[in-house]
C-alpha cells in the first residue's frame, strides 16, 4: 500500500510540475505574440505618417 501511494504521489507531482511548465510556456509565447502584433502596429502607422 505505502509504495503505492508514494508511487501516486510522485506521478501528480510530476504532472502538475509539467502543467506548471507547460502553462509558463505558454504565457511566455502569448507575450512575444502580443510583441510581435504591437510591432506590426507601430509599423502600420508609420507608413500611415
Amino acid at each position: 500500500m505505502i509504495y503505492i501511494n508514494v508511487f501516486h504521489y510522485y506521478y501528480y507531482s510530476i504532472k502538475e510540475n509539467f502543467s506548471k511548465k507547460k502553462k509558463i510556456k505558454n504565457t511566455l509565447n502569448n507575450t512575444k505574440k502580443r510583441k510581435r502584433k504591437l510591432r506590426f502596429s507601430y509599423k502600420n502607422i508609420e507608413t500611415i505618417y
